[in-house]
């Protein structure tokens, strides 16, 4: 699974924390897209699963550092299933 993603906020200190935590993001994401069977995310309900799991993982590191999650969507801007 090879997956873009970009990130919505309306506040840039948001953005801000989420582009200096990337790295925690990067593995948070990629634990999460590992454990995903190829059944389900080849269906439209689980690419939109897996997206509502990818957003609630960011907005958690998110909140951790800058005490409240202000990262609207998370939208998957490529999406390659091998």
């Amino acid at each position: 699974l090879q997956v873009g993603i970009t990130l919505m906020a309306h506040d840039q200190a948001a953005i801000n924390i989420a582009k200096g935590a990337e790295p925690v993001l990067r593995d948070g994401l990629v634990s999460l897209f590992s454990s995903q069977k190829f059944d389900v995310v080849t269906q439209t309900s689980g690419r939109e699963k897996l997206q509502a799991d990818a957003l609630a993982t960011v907005r958690k590191i998110v909140q951790k550092r800058l005490g409240r999650t202000d990262i609207e969507a998370l939208y998957f801007t490529s999406f390659v299933i091998q």
